[in-house]
């Protein structure tokens, strides 16, 4: 979808004014962020009067039911408005992924940046989509 229809989709939403935006989109192709910003998210930010957090961009929709089979919980990376905190969390949860902050949204671009290296290092693995974990050792 080009930023155009993604700007005007957010011009066209009403009633989301103070709550949280979740943001899971990715520039996988190479495009740049649109007005200038620097992330999708800081897009979105720039756009909306609640908190915004950049999530579920790095997970494969098509994995989440199997999340909860797992023997170690995958983890969720997200960047964000501390508001967006426990929304993002909780919903990370849900779906039996464990979340880990990346910090400010100002990371954003960072994460989106990683959709990328993330595709490369599926397309090496050659197993399919895959979860990955982010964990202490005892942990694993």
């Amino acid at each position: 979808m080009p930023y155009s229809a993604v700007a005007d989709a957010l011009a066209s939403v009403t009633g989301l004014d103070g709550q949280v935006v979740i943001d899971a989109t990715n520039r996988l192709g190479g495009e740049t962020p649109p007005a200038g910003r620097s992330s999708n998210a800081e897009f979105v930010a720039a756009n909306h009067s609640g908190p915004v957090a950049k999530a579920f961009n790095l997970n494969f929709g098509s994995l989440f039911e199997q999340a909860s089979s797992t023997s170690a919980r995958p983890s969720n990376i997200w960047t964000g408005d501390e508001g967006a905190r426990a929304a993002v969390e909780q919903l990370s949860r849900d779906l039996s992924m464990e979340p880990v902050n990346g910090g400010p949204l100002e990371n954003a671009a960072t994460q989106e940046a990683f959709a990328v290296l993330l595709m490369a290092i599926v397309k090496d693995v050659g197993d399919g989509l895959l979860f990955y974990r982010f964990a202490a050792p005892q942990n694993f």
